[in-house]
């Protein structure tokens, strides 16, 4: 945990864009690419981090670059996406949906 403190001091953040899911199976929360956020919400932004916080339940975390296996994620656990690749949380591995850019 000390790296990541000493990350998190580092980092200079200028604002910051959160959701709150709400879900039952079956379900899909796809995000794009960092970039296409930021022109939309932070279009001053240098760079996009993209993060989720698992509060209850699980899900599963699987990142759009055909190369990574999904990885199961659980109450408590963070998943950080600082390359800003596109990515999905769902309920089942190998769901698709098109990201829906009006929700920024």
């Amino acid at each position: 945990m000390e790296i990541l403190s000493d990350v998190l001091r580092a980092v200079r953040l200028t604002g910051a864009l959160f959701f709150d899911v709400r879900a039952t199976t079956p379900w899909i929360a796809e995000t794009p690419q960092m970039p296409r956020i930021a022109r939309l919400v932070m279009p001053e932004a240098e760079h996009v981090i993209g993060f989720h916080v698992v509060l209850s339940g699980c899900c599963w975390a699987e990142l759009r670059d055909g190369l990574s296996p999904a990885i199961r994620l659980s109450a408590g656990d963070v998943i950080i996406l600082p390359s800003g690749v596109p990515h999905s949380l769902c309920s089942v591995p190998g769901m698709h949906a098109e990201p829906d850019l009006s929700l920024y």
